[in-house]
C-alpha cells in the first residue's frame, strides 16, 4: 500500500537527518517510535481489508 511505503519513506528522511545532524536523538526517537506505531496500524488495516 502506498501509505505504508510513505511511512518507511518518511523514517528513511528522518535517520538521513539525524546523521546530518539536522535533528537530535530525542526528536529522532519521537518520530520514528510514532512512525513505528503508525506502520502497525497501516499493516493491521492492510490486513483487514484483505479478508473476504
Amino acid at each position: 500500500m502506498i501509505a505504508r511505503g510513505s511511512a518507511f519513506e518518511s523514517a528513511a528522511i528522518l535517520e538521513d537527518l539525524f546523521e546530518i545532524k539536522a535533528i537530535e536523538e530525542p526528536e529522532f526517537k519521537t518520530h520514528t517510535n510514532s512512525l513505528e506505531e503508525i506502520s502497525k496500524m497501516l499493516f493491521s488495516l492492510i490486513q483487514h481489508l484483505d479478508k473476504p
